[in-house]
C-alpha cells in the first residue's frame, strides 16, 4: 500500500510539472525527494518525463544566472570606465 500511495504521489507531482521540487509526502517533512529514489519508484515513462523537467529547470536556472553574471560585469564594467573618464583626459567608450 505505501509504495501505490508514494507512486501516486510522485506521478502526480511530475505531471503537473512540479518535477524539481518534490518534497517528501510525510507530515511536516520538507526534504527533497532523492533522484534516485524517484527514479527507481516511478515508470520508466514517468521517470523520463521527470528528467525533462530537471533539465529544462536547470536551463533555466544557469541561463539565469548567466544572467545576473553579466548584468553585474556589465554595471562594473561601466563603473570603471567612468573612473577612469574622471581620471584622465582620455574618454573610454564602451564597446558594446
Amino acid at each position: 500500500m505505501f509504495s501505490v500511495c508514494v507512486n501516486s504521489y510522485l506521478d502526480i507531482k511530475i505531471k503537473e510539472g512540479d518535477a524539481h521540487n518534490i518534497v517528501c509526502p510525510a507530515f511536516d517533512c520538507n526534504k527533497l525527494v532523492p533522484v534516485e529514489f524517484i527514479e527507481k519508484t516511478v515508470s520508466t515513462t514517468m521517470a523520463q518525463r521527470y528528467l525533462q523537467f530537471d533539465i529544462k529547470v536547470s536551463v533555466i536556472v544557469v541561463t539565469h544566472i548567466f544572467m545576473k553574471v553579466m548584468h553585474a560585469f556589465r554595471q562594473r564594467t561601466m563603473e570603471v570606465i567612468h573612473a577612469c573618464n574622471e581620471l584622465s583626459q582620455i574618454r573610454f567608450e564602451p564597446m558594446y
